[in-house]
């Protein structure tokens, strides 16, 4: 949980809310976004202020790292998805569309597998 609301006067204390909601605003982001540049945005601060909080706040620093376990995870979910599952296309004839087709992503599933098998080789060493 991100905290860092402290201070002895209430400017301080403002300024340690709005930093707090700042930076939960940006984990929540990149939680679902994953692109720092495009988080900052949305939080309102500048990039080197997100990795000044990386340095300086273990609380944001641990929050920060567990958001982008997470995207992580919902990228590797949703390559699965695409190699294993498939994505429906459509079957154009003459300019209309004839019906659907599943295409399923091989170079994805390779990579899958890839990272599968580095996996099982770091478990056994």
């Amino acid at each position: 949980m991100i905290t860092g609301v402290r201070g002895q006067n209430g400017t301080a204390r403002i300024g340690a809310i709005k930093r707090a909601s700042r930076m939960r605003v940006m984990v929540d982001a990149y939680r679902q976004i994953g692109m720092v540049s495009t988080c900052c945005r949305i939080a309102g601060i500048s990039r080197k202020t997100h990795y000044d909080w990386l340095k300086s706040s273990t609380d944001y620093r641990e929050a920060f790292t567990e958001a982008r376990e997470l995207f992580a995870d919902a990228l590797e979910r949703e390559a699965r998805r695409r190699a294993m599952e498939g994505v429906s296309v459509p079957v154009i004839r003459k300019g209309r569309i004839v019906g659907t087709t599943i295409k399923y992503s091989d170079r994805l599933l390779a990579l899958l597998l890839e990272g599968a098998w580095r996996e099982r080789a770091a478990r056994l060493r």
